[in-house]
């Protein structure tokens, strides 16, 4: 009897020991879930940011004071508007045409090159220019000097109000090209020209040619009433002709 009390006594005992265990092991399983969900919240939070798509410079086409104008948002010059790239490097950039006038406008952008500036065209010459849209098509691909030649470079049609389009620039500086570009570049102005187009109203244009349509059919109704009637007036005097004779 005495041995089974000790055996009874023993077994609590055990399982105390292994509750207890228990207890110390389990609530470690979620402190290290707890660890490596905290590394992946450092990685991600210390990732490199996506590039935005906000354009580098953005023209805006208003209205002040009833005159059409072109602003440039920075007014500072960009790289395309202004190179200075030195030997074996690469830019990208784009840049934002927007209509915030209330009528439809045409656009067209063409770069007036500094001729006056040996030096500037020189450097001009070794860099190698790619004007693409947004939708890559592309524009232009040659020679910095060669964006005089194609007038315009470019050309909208039709800007609506509120619309905008977006280009893409990249100019590359062979590694050949050893000089100071600093020294020998020369700005550029990017012309833009704006003017605005008569969008007429579909259904004006359909209800003046219905009226112009009517117009020409009461027209040719009169004439064909005038012909009967002369002819009545012919057939009536020689019928009178023929009676008195």
């Amino acid at each position: 009897m005495k041995l089974k009390c000790k055996r009874r006594r023993i077994i609590p005992a055990g399982l105390l020991a292994a509750l207890l265990a228990l207890s110390v092991w389990l609530p470690a399983l979620p402190a290290a879930a707890d660890t490596s969900g905290g590394e992946t919240e450092a990685s991600a939070s210390t990732a490199v940011p996506p590039e935005t798509d906000a354009a580098d410079k953005v023209y805006r086409i208003v209205e002040q004071d009833g005159q059409g104008a072109i602003l440039s948002e920075p007014s500072e010059a960009a790289f395309w508007e202004y190179p200075l790239l030195p030997g074996g490097l690469e830019k990208a950039g784009r840049f934002r045409v927007v209509n915030e006038t209330p009528r439809a406008v045409a656009l067209t952008m063409t770069p007036a090159l500094p001729y006056d500036d040996p030096a500037a065209l020189t450097y001009f010459s070794q860099l190698r220019i790619t004007l693409e849209q947004e939708d890559g098509s592309l524009l232009y691909e040659g020679p910095y000097t060669g964006l005089a030649d194609q007038t315009p470079l470019l050309s909208v049609e039709e800007l609506k109000p509120g619309e905008a389009r977006e280009y893409l620039v990249t100019i590359r500086c062979p590694f050949s090209y050893t000089g100071d570009p600093s020294a020998e570049s020369s700005p550029v102005s990017w012309e833009f020209r704006a003017s605005a187009r008569m969008v007429t109203d579909p259904i004006e244009d359909d209800s003046s040619q219905e009226g112009i349509a009517k117009l020409l059919i009461a027209a040719v109704a009169v004439l064909v009433v005038i012909g009967v009637i002369l002819r009545i007036v012919k057939l009536v005097r020689g019928r009178r002709q023929a009676s008195q004779k």
